[in-house]
């Protein structure tokens, strides 16, 4: 059971620094014209569903935790919708 807690908090442990790593980068490193200054790194939303499935595959990868990779992607492609839907109702598509 101990197993099965850490896999859950590794899995939000991901998800967290995800949004944090994509929001610092998209905000400190992006520069007009810099080598930065191209998609999904402009893109805070596009940034952080790229980092969090790169998390996802790599971590579940290397710890052999499946279920973690399977679930962190889904999660992943599930936030990407709901980030199009948000944009589309918003007119902001």
């Amino acid at each position: 059971i101990i197993v099965m807690v850490l896999d859950i908090i590794v899995f939000w442990c991901i998800y967290i620094i995800s949004f944090i790593l994509g929001y610092a980068v998209s905000e400190s490193l992006v520069r007009p014209f810099g080598i930065f200054d191209v998609y999904p790194f402009k893109c805070r939303k596009c940034l952080t569903t790229w980092l969090m499935i790169a998390s996802y595959v790599s971590i579940g990868i290397c710890l052999g935790k499946w279920v973690l990779m399977l679930c962190g992607v889904i999660l992943a492609a599930a936030q990407a919708l709901c980030f199009i839907i948000t944009d589309k109702e918003k007119g902001l598509q």
